[in-house]
């Protein structure tokens, strides 16, 4: 799922808190059918970020460890040159 290191955290409980723990809340959104094909919507943080087009750490990620990780998946994936609208929120401001 992404490329830090994580030896010393639990694992995750279900589908639901492992999306909790991607590194931006845009992208912590998920769905699923049911068994009666209902689509079901995982969205720890609400999808708010996502539809206002901005982009934050997530708030269980401390800014001091994690802020590097962020950036550096920001500018890997070129977010800001793809999707020029996107307000990149930095987290150590």
């Amino acid at each position: 799922m992404y490329a830090y290191d994580t030896a010393d955290a639990q694992p995750f409980t279900d589908t639901t808190d492992a999306i909790a723990h991607f590194v931006e809340t845009p992208t912590c959104v998920g769905a699923y059918l049911d068994d009666q094909d209902v689509l079901h919507l995982i969205a720890p943080y609400g999808v708010s970020d996502l539809v206002n087009l901005q982009c934050r750490l997530i708030p269980i990620f401390s800014a001091q460890t994690y802020s590097d990780i962020y950036h550096d998946r920001i500018a890997k994936k070129q977010w800001a040159s793809r999707w020029p609208l996107l307000h990149i929120i930095d987290p150590e401001a």
